[in-house]
């Protein structure tokens, strides 16, 4: 449980007093242009994909996105990937090589410190390998590592020249 709390309040303490306006309003920023009718990769550069923008827009329907609610949306997708590791390392491994691992990974990187798709991406891949390692590989379980594969380039395009060079 402290492994959860301490990246989430790190995290939600950064968002706050955190005042980086590069990082973070270029992501606020487009997503502002996209609600705004610009489009996308013709009117609004978009540097990594356009996953990001597109799932802020979903969420706007129930948050408000803003410099704050970004940085924590961003801390909770990178806090939910480090629990998805933690489940396939102790499903695949034992609970304290898990625990282990987990603590290391969090000392030298506690919390999201930027907003970028890398954490969402991430997130995806996490959740590919999880349905990959799944003993019961059936249509569905392929279909979910198919969608969460190309979620992963979606939210970062970069990440499809890792996909093919590794094929």
């Amino acid at each position: 449980v402290v492994l959860l709390i301490i990246p989430i309040s790190l995290g939600t303490y950064y968002s706050i007093y955190n005042h980086d306006f590069h990082h973070w309003s270029y992501n606020l920023s487009n997503f502002y242009d996209y609600k705004n009718g610009f489009i996308l990769f013709n009117q609004i550069f978009l540097q990594y994909g356009a996953g990001q923008i597109i799932f802020f827009d979903l969420l706007s329907n129930f948050i408000s996105i803003n410099i704050v609610s970004i940085g924590i949306i961003t801390n909770f997708i990178f806090l939910l990937n480090f629990i998805l590791i933690f489940l396939i390392l102790k499903k695949n491994s034992s609970l304290l090589l898990s625990f282990f691992v987990i603590s290391l990974i969090l000392i030298i990187h506690p919390f999201a410190h930027y907003p970028w798709p890398d954490y969402y991406s991430g997130l995806c891949v996490t959740l590919f390998f999880y349905f990959l390692l799944n003993k019961d590989q059936n249509n569905f379980t392929i279909f979910l590592q198919s969608l969460f594969l190309f979620l992963a380039i979606f939210f970062r395009t970069t990440y499809l020249l890792h996909i093919i060079s590794g094929v």
